[in-house]
């Protein structure tokens, strides 16, 4: 799912739960986790509460820990190497790009970026707050 905002938005608690409820009937009834950070949008009452209709949980998400952001871990850095030295000159055609880049990943690669996220979320887990 991809959510652009027009330049200079920002995003609260009523824009992230709008976004939370745009993914289709078949995707949302399935039963799901959310993982996101601890941004104040992310753990608001508002947001906690529209979750809560959901049929799905919420993973713990420590303080921020871009090893376990699925975005940050596994799609933007795809997406920078793809479109690295390309001009754009306008926001359709940033829109454009990012939406052809996701279209055109494999079926595999967000199983397999999850895979290994799941990885990094046990070596996390299993180094109890060292460094590894």
């Amino acid at each position: 799912m991809i959510d652009l905002l027009p330049q200079r938005s920002t995003i609260d608690s009523t824009q992230y739960c709008s976004t939370l409820k745009k993914p289709r009937k078949a995707i949302r009834s399935l039963l799901t986790l959310l993982l996101h950070d601890n941004a104040r949008p992310h753990v608001s009452f508002e947001t906690q509460t529209t979750l809560q209709n959901f049929r799905s949980g919420v993973l713990e998400h420590p303080s921020y820990s871009p090893d376990l952001s699925p975005c940050d871990f596994h799609i933007f850095g795809p997406l920078k190497r793809a479109l690295q030295a390309t001009l754009f000159y306008s926001d359709d055609e940033v829109k454009e790009a990012v939406q052809d880049f996701l279209k055109n990943q494999p079926r595999s690669s967000y199983s397999d970026g999850m895979d290994l996220l799941n990885k990094q979320w046990d070596l996390c887990y299993n180094a109890h707050g060292d460094f590894f």
